[in-house]
């Protein structure tokens, strides 16, 4: 996501727009989470503190857990995922 670093110089976070969206619905279609990750380096400077800072690399886990989800549904009394 940040470029080549070592391109001629060196191209990190060198483009316009980066845009990623991520969803996950259960298998009856309701929605879990929406993740929207909008990045405009010439609007909001990447290398900011709280932003990217000295960090070459940006990384995002979800971790979607379908057991465990079903044994925290069922101690609440609903059917689970």
């Amino acid at each position: 996501m940040s470029g080549r670093k070592y391109h001629d110089g060196g191209e990190m976070f060198v483009y316009d727009l980066y845009s990623t969206m991520i969803k996950a619905e259960r298998p009856d279609g309701k929605n879990l989470f929406t993740e929207k990750l909008v990045i405009e380096p010439a609007r909001f400077p990447v290398r900011y503190g709280g932003i990217m800072g000295d960090h070459d690399v940006f990384g995002n886990v979800i971790l979607a857990d379908t057991e465990g989800a079903r044994r925290r549904h069922s101690r609440r009394g609903s059917s689970g995922p």
